[in-house]
């Protein structure tokens, strides 16, 4: 399997409408986290192995993780 993919074919691995994961950068995805961005391109890469964990829920997000340890201080 391949370590990252474009937005199209993760949205189809997950079963998602790409514009779910355009629509959720920030939100619920992280640039360097979840995916990257190649320098000089327009395109977003995504991490499989952390996209997997997220839809199994085996793994909140580093960034997600500290705005709940804020909220909840």
């Amino acid at each position: 399997m391949q370590r990252f993919m474009s937005t199209k074919k993760m949205a189809e691995y997950l079963g998602y409408h790409p514009d779910y994961l355009r629509k959720n950068i920030g939100i619920l995805f992280f640039e360097g986290e979840h995916f990257f961005k190649p320098p000089g391109t327009k395109s977003y890469r995504w991490d499989v192995q952390k996209m997997t964990e997220w839809i199994t829920c085996k793994n909140i997000s580093t960034t997600a993780q500290e705005i709940l340890n804020k909220i909840l201080a």
